[in-house]
């Protein structure tokens, strides 16, 4: 089944969907308008949707952590990059995605483009704009814009755009980013059908350079202008590029009426759903090209199975997914032992079509999957869930991944929340096809890989500012990678502990934010972490010009404890282990000025202030230093007309 045939079925569905959308939204009914003021403008991700009535998120326009505009640093997973501004990164701290080689480790870059799960959608009387600029030393740029608005009353639309540019510090270290997203929320007149939907292109461009070839003559500070640096690779590139189109439609097929008195002569009308289908479809398309101009004397790799000259490694990776889902809200279970649950039964369908230059790879394959969750209302005292999901037929027949989430709240507020969290999860996983089968110009394996499993089990506990986090993982046969960047399962269990602790400290303006993690490995020779990692930002809070001007001046500070970091491998986008050199037990100091005018936010930035006050031993992977100090300006603007 070549791509067009694909193309075609797809169409075909789109059409029908918006029959369906038509046909669903006919009866004509008084809706409530959503009131956005200046101050409270509220958005829903998708994942709301699962509950009869959504919990909207208030838009953050607070002070808190505005200097942290790298995708990388931005979550608590304490990922770090090769050094520049949109390069691959992998986790210090350990979670699943560890070992995620999902579209054959391609994800490295993933953090830099948008998900589905993750679009914010709105239904808003105002236009709602976000700009979000900054301009750093060696012309680094970053620029995003984010604007929704109603164009009828039930129908938002908006864009989201990121453009990365980084010429990097070292040479040939460019990354530029284009991420362009369309997205849109209708809801009918009778508020019993709505859509989401969504339009991506994204574009990746990396220059890639090996890392420099001499460490010991970085460490000595020789030169200080990193460009004279040499390094491994001349003139190497990664392009990675996505197009995808996403939509999920929802009916409720039975609903209840609810109505509350305004006054004498007004009354306001709920619709309160009690039975919901839900129908998703999917379509995307991923190329990844790896380009090297190379000859013959580059000892950078060992084997060139094609071409001594040059290289052109290509793969590309086309997907239509289906989804039906059913949905009950709030069912009595038996004998009311559970109280009032959700029910959400379905299936799903993968096609997928995968070609790969030089071995000839030009196959499809089709996924089954059924699904199932219970769970109940998100109510203020406690919540739980089960959910799993089983491969019924295809590649991955007997795939399966179970997952479960009890919660306790002694207080729900989002400003001050107290809570009892338990959560795990078992699957049981067919390798990605691409780590059984490849050829490339620098790479060639047929492997016959077993399925691997996962299992895992957290503890929380929070408490205003406090929070407690204890994780274990458990490991079987798991895909790794070797010393010559070629993977390899694993036939021995691994398990891993973390701990955190999270704490926040406040005495008038002075605030203090603590995360402390704490893991071990009792395979640290597969699992490359640092035992100890701790962020620390200490800044104090005051106003200014009469208290027009809100302010915030402080440090951040990160730590890690001194491990042996993987080293990267450009041809495949993979991180492998090395022996040779250990990294961290260093200090990484940002100083920044964050000042709120209105709605305009601006900060200025010095990262790695501290940079070679006690030497140039510092580097994120092996080869990759890090950053040297730099300066960071940017601004940060909300519209609303």
């Amino acid at each position: 089944m070549n791509s067009f045939l694909l193309k075609k079925i797809f169409l075909i569905q789109f059409a029908f969907t918006l029959s369906a959308g038509v046909l669903f939204g006919v009866e004509k009914k008084d809706s409530v308008k959503t009131k956005n003021d200046s101050i409270k403008t509220r958005f829903f991700n998708e994942s709301f949707l699962k509950f009869k009535k959504a919990d909207l998120k208030l838009v953050d326009t607070g002070l808190t952590n505005v200097q942290i505009f790298d995708p990388v640093y931005k979550t608590d997973n304490f990922y770090r990059s090769l050094g520049n501004l949109g390069s691959p990164y992998f986790p210090l701290s350990f979670s699943f995605d560890y070992f995620d080689y999902s579209d054959f480790g391609r994800n490295p870059y993933s953090i830099y483009c948008i998900k589905n799960d993750s679009i914010r959608y709105f239904n808003t009387d105002k236009a709602f704009t976000e700009l979000f600029y900054v301009n750093g030393l060696k012309k680094e740029n970053i620029f995003h814009v984010f604007h929704t608005q109603n164009i009828s009353r039930n129908f938002n639309i908006g864009i989201n755009c990121q453009i990365i540019n980084a010429p990097g510090y070292f040479f040939r270290q460019r990354n530029d980013y284009t991420d362009f997203l369309l997205f849109g929320h209708f809801i009918s007149k009778n508020m019993r059908y709505q859509v989401l939907f969504s339009g991506m292109l994204d574009k990746i461009k990396i220059q890639e350079n090996g890392g420099i070839q001499n460490d010991t003559t970085f460490e000595e500070g020789l030169n200080k202008d990193l460009l004279l640096y040499a390094v491994n690779l001349s003139d190497v590139q990664n392009l990675i590029r996505r197009k995808s189109f996403y939509l999920k439609q929802f009916y409720d097929i039975s609903v209840e009426k609810k109505y509350k008195i305004i006054n004498d002569s007004t009354k306001k009308t709920y619709i309160i759903p009690k039975q919901r289908i839900l129908h998703s479809v999917f379509l995307e398309e991923k190329s990844f090209v790896y380009s090297d101009k190379a000859d013959s004397s580059n000892t950078f790799y060992e084997n060139y199975f094609v071409n001594q000259s040059s290289a052109f490694d290509s793969i590309n990776i086309l997907k239509l997914e289906n989804s039906l889902n059913w949905n009950i809200f709030e069912k009595d279970s038996a004998k009311n032992i559970l109280g009032k649950i959700n029910i959400n039964i379905g299936c799903k369908h993968q096609l997928i079509k995968l070609f790969q230059t030089y071995t000839g790879i030009d196959t499809v394959f089709q996924n089954v999957f059924s699904e199932l969750a219970v769970y109940s209302e998100n109510g203020k005292k406690s919540f739980w869930e089960i959910k799993g999901e089983y491969g019924i037929n295809g590649y991955n027949t007997g795939d399966y991944k179970a997952e479960f989430t009890i919660a306790k709240y002694f207080n729900k507020d989002s400003s001050n929340c107290s809570a009892l969290i338990l959560n795990g999860g078992i699957s049981n996983s067919t390798p990605e096809y691409f780590l059984q089968h490849y050829k490339s110009n620098h790479f060639v394996w047929n492997n016959d890989f077993g399925k691997y499993s996962k299992v895992y089990s957290g503890l929380s506990f929070l408490y205003k500012s406090l929070t407690l986090k204890v994780d274990y993982y458990m490991l079987d046969k798991i895909i790794c990678f070797n010393a010559f960047a070629s993977p390899y399962q694993l036939n021995l269990p691994v398990n891993v502990v973390k701990g955190e602790v999270v704490k926040n400290f406040k005495l008038g303006k002075f605030h203090l934010d603590n995360h402390l993690v704490y893991q071990y490995s009792d395979a640290e020779n597969i699992i490359r972490i640092p035992e100890f990692i701790t962020k620390n930002s200490f800044y104090v809070n005051f106003k200014m010009f009469r208290k027009a001007l809100q302010s915030s001046l402080g440090f951040d500070v990160l730590y890690y404890s001194e491990y042996y970091a993987n080293a990267y491998m450009p041809a495949t986008s993979t991180f492998y282990p090395q022996y040779k050199k250990e990294t961290g037990n260093y200090p990484y100091v940002d100083f920044f000025f964050i000042a709120k005018i209105k709605r305009a936010r601006i900060f200025l930035k010095s990262e790695h202030l501290n940079a070679g006050f006690t030497g140039y031993d510092f580097y994120n992977f092996f080869h990759y230093p890090s950053s040297a100090r730099t300066f960071k300006f940017g601004i940060s603007w909300i519209m609303l007309n």
